[in-house]
This record gives structure tokens, C-alpha cells and sequence, in this order.
């Protein structure tokens, strides 16, 4: 007994006094606080569906509204169910602390890959590498927000350190694909990184110990993480709509409740081949002459990030080098590893996506890769080259390390002036105008029985008429034409314009000033006189 006490209390210690523990409690506890100070969040995805899926699948409600926020209602609710649980069970605050808790685990896998290639663990290089993660525009972007992408990126980082870390072991390649397969079952954006993984074991298939076994590994965890995590959801889009991707690849299964056609979100694929092949230095120099005019970098302010033109020059170093026989045999597999991976993971995010949200693993990694690069390089000899090149690194590592909180817009949360007693009528129909009313919708709709239309007379969002497609339009039509319902419109405008009223009446919903990019909401809701009156302005 006393033997077996004794082994426990040595086990204890060695789990919360490790070197491990203690740098991820730090990275826990730092990202948490990071998240408070920040109080931001992505508002547009916010308001178009995160808060509304997670409310919606734990109330039931996938067949009973109709697509209030468009094509984004009918993703997997898990990760948005998450944040609906955690943002009703803690207060303010509190909730942002927990909310930066997936940036922590972020930056302490990435230390984890970082120890890889540093093994002799000079004391600047690691801290540095994490200091250029932490920093990477879209990840000090995304701290503590509802876009899900930092947390997803753990379980891409997560892979790749197990491919690293252990690359004769065949167990690995199986945990590996799981936790991609995982990954892209709560949301397909992790594909690129799925597909860049896959090909990067193809190319080092010589290298692979067993590679048929490996890859062979890697592919059936794949599908088991996927389905682990989305097979539940395959399986009630299809009970709804025929369709387990709906409204993906409906050209195959064709449901009545979308065109017979490949819904594609082209939505930030806008580019022609040239300034693809070019993007970072394109993008870079467009926001350097707009800088006097901040809301010119709204739709890819993150290029503006150095990281990704440095990127580029050191690729093209790297290529060169590559036809040094020197330079080859001395080169390690795990950094030609994760050049190879970066270098697809690219491409492969530039073809399908081009969303700099999306980009996280790449920006976080490149810390390793930058610090890894000064560090092969030979150092200058000579007081006046010394200080030049330390200089230059200087310089370089200042541009990195500030962008990001320079450029992020502190401080800008959601908030809303709702009145507390503003309860709808029973059964009431609630039409939307546009997608960033769901999220609204839904806070109205938690408190009653509202059913929420999504019924755009003006939008601005790709597939505005998604809700007017075949069977979707038809049940609308017959719900409409019930008239047994209090029928309440939700509408979004733009700045100064007003609701055409008719013969209804309009509550202004009161927000922040910061809502938005800076610009104030405008929400309405609108109905017959006696219905508003009797939301608004009779006690409860």
C-alpha cells in the first residue's frame, strides 16, 4: 500500500511540476487574459449563424426554421454548440478567459514542434518562434472568437507534431489522421489541411519506413475522426433533405430543398492567376498606399501581415539551396518535412479558399521555420556587419511581432439593447432580411416559440434566394399564407436607411457604436401597430 501511495505521489509530481505542464498552464492562463484585454469578436459570422446553430441544435430546430442564416445553418452545430453552452453558463468575462483557452493550446503545440528542431534549446529561439506565432495576424485576430479556427488548428498542429515527433511508429499516422479526420468533420475548411498532409506522406513515401502501412494508417483514421465527429450530422441532413453535404454536391443527390446543383462559397475567390501567383506582395502594397484609409483593408487586412512576403523570399531561398549537395545532405528531414507541408498547405488554401481565417496552422508555423532559417545562417563577422545584420533581424522581428496588435480592433464585442420584456406573440413568424438578423432572431426567439424565416427582400450575401429554392420556397408560401400567425419582420439596413413601414409600425433595436467595422447597426423589427405596441411598450 505505502509502495503504491509512493508511486502516485511520484506520478503527481512528475505531471504538474514537468516542464510541460508548467509552460502549458502559462500558455492557458496568458491566451485567457490575452482574450479579456482583446474583447473582440468576428462579428459578421457571429451574427450570420455561430449563435443561432448552437441554439438551434440544442432546441431541435434544423427543420423548423428555414435558413436564417443561409447556407451556414446547415454546418456542423457541435463547435457552435460548445460556444452557445459556455457563453450562457459564464458571465462576460469569465467566458472570454475560457474563450482564449484554444490559443493556448495552440501556442503550446506549436512550443512542442518547436523543441523538434531546436533540441539544443537555446534560450532566445523558442521564446522567439512563439512570440511570431502568437502574433500572426489571423491568429491574434481570431483570439477568443467564435470562428472556431484556432481551435481547429490545435488538432492540425497536433498531427503534424505526432508525424514529427515519431515518424517510424505506425500508431502515430492512425492518431494523426483521426484528429485531421476529427478536425474537418466539425468543419470541411480543415480539409487543406487534410489534402496538404496526405500529399506531403505521398511525396516522402521513399523516406516512410513502412509507407503502404503509414499512409494506409493515416487514411483509415482519417475517415474514422471524420465520422466521429460528423457522421451523426451526415445522417440528419440526409433524414431532412436527402442530402448528407446538403447543400454540397446536390448536382449527385439532389434535394428537393436546393437547386439540382454543386453549391461552391466562392465568395473570397476573386482573383486572376496573376495576382495569385503573387498575392502576399500584391495585397501587401495595396494596403501600404490605402493605410490613410482604414476601411480599405477590411477584406484582406491580414495579408498585411510581413510574415507571408517574408515567406515567400524564404521559400525561394530554400529552392536555391536545395541544389547544394552541402546544403542537402545536411538538411533534416523533419525540416524539409514541414517546408513541404507548408509549401502544399499553401497552395492548396490559395486554390480552394484564398480566407486568411482559414490560414492559422500555416502563420503559426512559420514562427519555426523563420527562427530555424536566422539560425542556419552564418554569422557576420566585423563590428560594422554585426550590427548591420542585427539590425535587420531586429527590424524584421519588430514588423512580425507588432501588425498584429496594432491592426486588431481591440475592444469590439456584440451587445444589444433589447428590452428585457420584449416577448413576441405566440406562434409568431419572424422574416428575416438578411443574415446577420440570426443571431438576433434567435435571442427573440428564445423566448417564445418563434418560428424564423429566413425571407430576403435585400441582400448583399452569396445565394440570397437560398431560402427560395423548390421545397424551402414552398413551405414558406403556405406558412405565409396561413395568415394564423403573427407575422414580425427582422431587418438589417444600411447606415441612414430607414424601413419602408406601410401600414406597420418599427421598433429601432438599439447597438454598440462599434458594431460592425466600426459603423453603427441598424436593426428593426417591424409589424401591424397593436403587435409592436404590445411587445414594446406594455408591462409585462
Amino acid at each position: 500500500m505505502q509502495n503504491k501511495l509512493k508511486f502516485s505521489v511520484n506520478l503527481a509530481k512528475k505531471i504538474f511540476f514537468c516542464r510541460d505542464t508548467g509552460i502549458l498552464t502559462l500558455c492557458l492562463l496568458g491566451a485567457g487574459l490575452l482574450s479579456v484585454c482583446l474583447e473582440q469578436e468576428l462579428l459578421s459570422d457571429l451574427f450570420m449563424y455561430h449563435y443561432y446553430n448552437g441554439f438551434a441544435f440544442l432546441n431541435n430546430r434544423l427543420a423548423f426554421d428555414i435558413a436564417p442564416g443561409q447556407v451556414a445553418t446547415y454546418y456542423n452545430p457541435l463547435l457552435d454548440t460548445a460556444w452557445y453552452l459556455l457563453n450562457k453558463t459564464f458571465s462576460q468575462y469569465p467566458f472570454m478567459f475560457v474563450m482564449g483557452f484554444p490559443a493556448g493550446i495552440a501556442l503550446f503545440l506549436t512550443y512542442k514542434i518547436a523543441d523538434l528542431f531546436f533540441p539544443e534549446r537555446k534560450s532566445v529561439w523558442i521564446p522567439a518562434c512563439l512570440l511570431i506565432s502568437l502574433t500572426g495576424f489571423s491568429f491574434f485576430r481570431q483570439i477568443g472568437t467564435c470562428s472556431h479556427e484556432i481551435t481547429l488548428a490545435c488538432f492540425v498542429l497536433a498531427a503534424l507534431y505526432l508525424l514529427l515527433k515519431n515518424p517510424t511508429k505506425s500508431f502515430p499516422y492512425f492518431i494523426a489522421g483521426a484528429l485531421l479526420g476529427a478536425a474537418a468533420g466539425l468543419k470541411l475548411t480543415v480539409a487543406v489541411y487534410c489534402v496538404s498532409t496526405g500529399i506531403t506522406l505521398i511525396l516522402f513515401y521513399k523516406k516512410l519506413e513502412k509507407p503502404k502501412t503509414f499512409i494506409g494508417l493515416f487514411i483509415l483514421g482519417g475517415l474514422t475522426g471524420f465520422l466521429a465527429t460528423n457522421g451523426f450530422w451526415l445522417w440528419t441532413l440526409w433524414k431532412n433533405f436527402q442530402n448528407p453535404f446538403f447543400p454540397f454536391w446536390n448536382k449527385i443527390f439532389k434535394s428537393p430543398y436546393f437547386f439540382h446543383e454543386n453549391y461552391v462559397d466562392d465568395l473570397h475567390l476573386s482573383y486572376s492567376w496573376k495576382k495569385l501567383l503573387f498575392l502576399p506582395f500584391w495585397i501587401f502594397s495595396e494596403n501600404i498606399r490605402n493605410l490613410a484609409d482604414p476601411k480599405s483593408l477590411t477584406g484582406n487586412i491580414s495579408f498585411f501581415d510581413a510574415r507571408w512576403v517574408i515567406g515567400y523570399f524564404l521559400l525561394f531561398g530554400f529552392l536555391i539551396k536545395l541544389f547544394n549537395r552541402d546544403f542537402r545532405a545536411n538538411v533534416s528531414e523533419k525540416t524539409l518535412f514541414i517546408v513541404t507541408f507548408l509549401f502544399i498547405s499553401y497552395l492548396t488554401w490559395l486554390l480552394s479558399s484564398q480566407n486568411i481565417r482559414f490560414a492559422v496552422p500555416v502563420e503559426m508555423l512559420f514562427g519555426i521555420v523563420f527562427i530555424k532559417a536566422l539560425s542556419l545562417c552564418p554569422y557576420p563577422k566585423g563590428s560594422f556587419k554585426e550590427v548591420a545584420a542585427n539590425s535587420a533581424v531586429f527590424t524584421f522581428f519588430l514588423i512580425l511581432v507588432l501588425t498584429a496588435p496594432f491592426s486588431a480592433p481591440w475592444g469590439v464585442y456584440f451587445r444589444f439593447s433589447v428590452p428585457d420584456n420584449a416577448v413576441l406573440p405566440k406562434n409568431a413568424l419572424i422574416l428575416t432580411n438578411d443574415t446577420l438578423t440570426s443571431y438576433l432572431a434567435a435571442t427573440l426567439a428564445e423566448r417564445t416559440n418563434a418560428r424564423i424565416i429566413n425571407s430576403f427582400g435585400k441582400s448583399n450575401v452569396t445565394y440570397s434566394d437560398f431560402s427560395d429554392s423548390n421545397r424551402f420556397s414552398e413551405v414558406k408560401k403556405e406558412l405565409v399564407a396561413q395568415n394564423r400567425f403573427p407575422v414580425i419582420s427582422l431587418l438589417y439596413l444600411p447606415k441612414n436607411e430607414e424601413p419602408q413601414r406601410k401600414n406597420n409600425s418599427c421598433y429601432r433595436i438599439k447597438t454598440e457604436e462599434k458594431f460592425i467595422l466600426n459603423e453603427k447597426a441598424h436593426f428593426f423589427l417591424c409589424s401591424e401597430p397593436e403587435i409592436i405596441n404590445n411587445i414594446f411598450y406594455n408591462d409585462p
